[in-house]
């Protein structure tokens, strides 16, 4: 499954009101909860009410067409209408007008660059949100906005805010208070998390706010058995080249051809048996290397 089939699921997960979705997971632990503090004579407190509404989600850094891909994934999977996501855009309104719509839970699509001026200004609470997910982990670092979100998130949570549940008790809004936020990020480009910084993959840990990282390669057993049901279709087309690129082709071939002799002219200290220089490898990275 490829990056974006994964959030798809996650949000589908999150948004999901059957026996295996998220909601139904909540239900039972604060059933779970609420019957050990019976056992044990405790007094059983007021907000086991997590499960009353659909979680607060934001999903990050998606780009404009990932976004739409997204949408697809989920309604080709035959989710309801009312369990799509919501894009939030700069034509979504006034502070306000998101204020509600976050109150009312849901997944939410959103740039980062209004979630935070969201976060600062307290127009989501914190203590309301109950994951975050990440795509494109690679490319967070500690300067990116993405980060700040984060921190902030991490910062906030679990302070309550006595301005804000005023605000909402007045507007008659069922809260959901998440008991312990999460953060989800994943990444396509595992390769980059090596290259560009030293322990570059502590960096993104650190900057994304998490603390594990699962590797998943092609070889994993899971991810095999996954790619060999869908095995891909591969249809190659040869095109014949016309006089004219012949022509160019073999021009070219004539520069690269002579560049090389003339290279190894000026550098005849260095042995080039075993260098792998020829106009038949130009293309290779091989080439790029010697």
């Amino acid at each position: 499954m490829g990056i974006m089939q994964i959030i798809a699921a996650f949000v589908r997960f999150y948004v999901d009101d059957s026996v295996c979705g998220h909601v139904a997971l909540v239900r039972e632990e604060d059933n779970e909860k609420r019957q050990h503090l019976n056992n044990t004579n405790q007094p059983v407190r007021n907000d086991f009410q997590r499960h009353t509404i659909r979680p607060l989600v934001f999903v990050l850094g998606l780009k404009e067409s990932e976004c739409s891909v997204l949408l697809s994934q989920l309604e080709s999977w035959g989710t309801p209408a009312n369990f799509l996501p919501t894009f939030i855009t700069s034509e979504s309104g006034q502070a306000q007008d998101r204020a509600a719509m976050y109150r009312r839970g849901g997944i939410f699509v959103v740039t980062s660059r209004i979630l935070i001026v969201d976060m600062l200004t307290r127009v989501v609470d914190a203590n309301e949100i109950e994951c975050f997910l990440v795509a494109h982990a690679e490319k967070v670092s500690e300067q990116s906005t993405e980060a700040f979100i984060l921190r902030i998130y991490k910062t906030q949570h679990g302070h309550r805010h006595p301005i804000g549940n005023e605000s909402r008790k007045k507007n008659n809004f069922s809260t959901v208070t998440s008991a312990a936020g999460s953060v989800k990020a994943f990444s396509s480009e595992p390769a980059d998390l090596l290259h560009g910084a030293f322990a570059k993959v502590d960096k993104v840990l650190k900057s994304l706010q998490v603390r594990r990282l699962y590797l998943y390669p092609r070889f994993h057993a899971s991810v095999s058995d996954e790619l060999e049901k869908c095995q891909p279709y591969v249809d190659e087309m040869h095109m014949q080249l016309t006089p004219l690129m012949k022509e160019i082709q073999g021009i070219i071939a004539a520069a690269v051809q002579t560049c090389i002799k003339e290279l190894k002219k000026a550098t005849a200290m260095i042995d080039w048996k075993d260098a792998d220089v020829s106009v038949e490898n130009c293309l290779s990275k091989n080439f790029d290397q010697a």
